[in-house]
């Protein structure tokens, strides 16, 4: 019988686990995990998880398989509710464990299967690590298993479990490290997915609202949230704080299988009916669209037009799957990056080229090379062509970060014992972690001559030799590099392989400084201040047309950097729904007033040059940058309108 009175060398966890075992009436001579699914149906139900797509390759990927193979531990994901539906190792390990009832289908939460990492990680949501004894059930108390739970990035919900199961003499010092390792990655992977397809449905809203009759409308997220709305349906006050529709919970929309018609009260007690129609993109469900229209007799009729995806009745979007060519003509009005990606939003002429070049590349193999000034938004654009692309894991490693002489074994990794102060079980590298999908290179122009030789085989022989390693093994990896020298410059210098620089320079993306993108600069900051606003919680900012011809004139030496945190110390100082020029940092008023003092024309003509300036900016402020109705407000021909703009060097 154990002590439950909290003895000080069994962990507080481990001992509330315990006291659920009891009072569950487990015994610990007998538990073992009960059947919760049957082994046929687990495979269909883990291919339908939403862990399935990112997490499957880990399992599938041969270097993992011999890790597994060699230490004889298994690799296992369960769902939150503790049923195991995926475990890869070694044949006999997994016998073994199977006649402890640990295989596919069973339920390991600690009061169905008595004390064990996978049960402690789903009620206490934290990693943990379950040696010998410390297991409930006196028939596991020969393993040692560790869990780390992974997170919905857009919910904060446990979606899954993580674990390393084997025989305690297998035990390895940093077996937790490496399941909280994985689970970051697979975070990273979701979180990855879940900006893309907040980008396929951002561009379906932009569809559908430009269809005529479709006035109140909302695009939400698989688990609900409203991402965009129309005015009309922010208005009928359907929408909680949280921007999720009243009373419907996320397992209820889960439940939807095809278009459903949903009653909401309003405050007019009618009650309102809002269409749902799930959304697909490439078969998955992403998201749902739901639509209001003219309320007629009380009752709101809700059409929804869209395209059938011949998948479930969802909607489908092809600007971010086969049809990436469609998405940059799409760019100028509504750009289809999110969450992360805001720092290449752009309408103007620059940006839209660069997202058109890379959109296009981003469905070829081709190495590309990132340029552009600090702050500029080069990972960003990296993580957005890697989104695009629909490829693996993506891998970021900084150059300039890492020693120069532990760079190599860092990129190509290496065998045990393979030098002094080696990690014992080795480190496969971040080319063979980035198997299957894009390895990103920062700072690649602070590589050393070392490393940048062996890159140039690896992009070769696609292939790359760990440290201590005996055989070369094959990658697929696609590399993106980016830098802010002057590569060519490096390469005449002597600091840079000539070979290394055209095997990488392929594609050729650079990345304009702000300051030469000034449309784009007052884009940016509401983009910023309303994601910012939103994250806190709190109302709307927008900015004064002063504060927007402030923005535009100002040099931005930090660029989208600079901007994004000075957004942020205005969303969170200021309590009004404007920003003013009162509001903004000294440096930056200083600055205009210097640049107007160095570029403005003398006397009275420069004058009524600036006023004329000021007014017709202030006119595409008020009517959000259309050319029509600015000339409208100013009294002149749409033609002169883009006369002056053109002379302006606006246009």
């Amino acid at each position: 019988m154990r002590d439950f009175a909290s003895p000080p060398h069994v962990r507080r966890p481990i001992v509330d686990s315990w006291k659920r075992c009891k009072e569950h009436g487990l015994d610990a001579h007998r538990t073992l995990a009960p059947v919760a699914v049957e082994e046929d149906e687990v495979s269909e139900i883990w291919k339908n998880h939403s862990l399935y797509h990112v997490a499957e390759p880990i399992f599938n990927d041969n270097h993992v398989k011999n890790l597994l193979n060699d230490s004889r531990q298994l690799l296992v994901v369960a769902n939150p509710d503790g049923v195991l539906l995926r475990i890869e190792g070694h044949p006999r390990v997994r016998l073994q464990a199977s006649s402890l009832h640990f295989h596919e289908g069973t339920c390991w939460l600690d009061e169905a299967a008595g004390t064990n990492a996978i049960g402690v990680a789903v009620t206490h949501k934290h990693p943990i690590q379950v040696f010998g004894p410390e297991h409930f059930s006196q028939k596991i108390h020969d393993w040692v298993c560790s869990s780390s739970p992974v997170r919905d990035p857009e919910t904060g919900e446990v979606v899954g479990i993580i674990d390393l199961t084997g025989p305690f003499d297998t035990i390895h010092p940093h077996a937790l490290t490496t399941v909280v390792t994985l689970s970051k990655m697979v975070e990273q992977q979701l979180r990855t997915e879940h900006q893309l397809h907040e980008a396929v449905l951002r561009n379906l809203f932009d569809e559908v609202t430009n269809r005529p009759g479709s006035k109140a409308v909302a695009v939400l997220t698989r688990s609900g949230r409203a991402i965009m709305a129309s005015p009309t349906f922010y208005a009928t006050r359907v929408l909680d704080a949280g921007g999720r529709l009243k009373g419907v919970t996320h397992s209820w929309l889960t439940a939807i299988r095809d278009e459903t018609e949903l009653r909401i009260p309003d405050r007019g007690g009618d009650g309102l009916t809002i269409r749902l129609q799930p959304v697909s993109h490439e078969g998955r469900r992403i998201g749902y669209i739901a639509t209001l229209e003219e309320k007629n007799n009380g009752v709101w009729k809700v059409p929804v037009r869209a395209v059938k995806s011949g998948q479930g009745g969802g909607l489908t979007e092809n600007c971010l799957g086969r049809d990436r060519g469609s998405m940059s003509s799409n760019i100028g009005t509504s750009p289809p990056i999110s969450g992360d990606f805001t720092f290449i939003l752009g309408r103007s002429a620059v940006m839209q080229r660069v997202l058109a070049v890379a959109t296009r590349v981003a469905e070829t193999p081709l190495p590309v090379l990132l340029t552009g000034e600090t702050g500029t938004g080069k990972e960003v654009l990296a993580r957005a062509i890697h989104a695009w692309s629909g490829r693996g894991p993506f891998v970021a490693v900084n150059c300039a970060a890492v020693p120069r002489e532990l760079l190599v074994s860092e990129l190509f990794g290496y065998e045990k014992g393979a030098f002094t102060g080696a990690a014992r079980e080795g480190f496969p590298g971040r080319f063979r972690l980035a198997h299957g999908g894009t390895l990103f290179l920062d700072e690649i122009g602070d590589m050393s001559p070392e490393g940048q030789a062996a890159l140039l085989r690896a992009l070769d022989q696609g292939e790359i030799t760990p440290l201590g390693a005996r055989q070369a093994v094959r990658v697929d990896v696609r590399v993106i590099c980016a830098t802010n020298r002057d590569l060519q410059q490096e390469v005449q210098a002597g600091r840079f392989r000539e070979d290394l620089y055209h095997r990488l320079q392929v594609v050729h993306i650079h990345l304009p400084p702000l300051r030469e993108r000034s449309e784009d600069i007052v884009l940016l900051a509401r983009e910023f201040l309303r994601r910012i606003r939103a994250e806190l919680g709190r109302g709307p900012l927008d900015v004064s047309p002063e504060v927007a011809e402030l923005f535009r004139r100002y040099s931005w030496p930090g660029n989208v950097r600079e901007l994004k945190n000075l957004c942020y110390a205005l969303a969170v100082q200021i309590d009004e729904e404007t920003v003013t020029v009162a509001d903004l940092p000294a440096h930056i008023r200083v600055a205009n007033v210097n640049d107007r003092a160095a570029t403005g024309a003398p006397g009275e003509q420069g004058t009524l040059r600036e006023m004329e300036r000021q007014a017709i900016l202030t006119a595409l402020e008020e009517h959000g940058g259309s050319v029509a109705k600015a000339a409208r407000r100013l009294g002149i021909a749409r033609g002169t309108l883009y006369r002056k703009l053109k002379e302006m060097g606006l246009r």
